[in-house]
């Protein structure tokens, strides 16, 4: 599993929150949106805000159109409430292997999710023994990004031939 992020109990993100951890996610990490820009707005209005705001710190965002951006964000929201109903149930039949950041997720998405080892633990239970960690420098982005390449395959390939 690569940085695995799940939700801190029964936390849920406002739509602000969800705004501004999508474009935070989308931009790689490169555009911050505070939610309390977007005070006021709702809908597209809020998105549409959002997008201005981002685009100053990351232009390329600004080649979006607004049907391609309604269409990402539906998805984005789609896949984080997934995320937010989510249980990790480990067997201890099968070895999992979890690569996660040191630095953590970053922006919005921080306040309401938690990375798999500290949501395993939250209950004072420790992950099973079929659940390794593996600890890789940076942040859930350099996890995938192309000067970690090396480490993240290595990591992976030693999980494979654990097996």
């Amino acid at each position: 599993m690569l940085d695995p992020w799940l939700a801190a109990g029964d936390a849920t993100a406002g739509e602000h929150e969800l705004i501004s951890s999508f474009f935070h996610n989308l931009s790689g990490g490169r555009a911050d949106i505070p939610a309390g820009l977007l005070t006021g707005l709702t809908g597209e209005a809020a998105l549409g805000r959002a997008l201005e705001l981002a685009t100053a710190g990351h232009p390329a965002l600004g080649s979006l159109t607004s049907g391609s951006l309604r269409t990402l964000f539906a998805l984005y929201r789609a896949h984080s409430e997934a995320i937010a109903g989510h249980r990790f149930t480990p067997d201890d039949a099968v070895r999992t292997h979890v690569l996660e950041s040191e630095h953590g997720l970053g922006g919005a998405s921080g306040r309401y999710l938690r990375p798999l080892s500290r949501v395993l633990t939250a209950h004072g239970t420790p992950a099973p023994a079929s659940v390794s960690f593996h600890r890789v420098p940076g942040d859930h982005f350099a996890i995938v990004a192309e000067e970690q390449a090396e480490l993240t395959a290595g990591l992976i390939l030693e999980s494979v031939r654990s097996r």
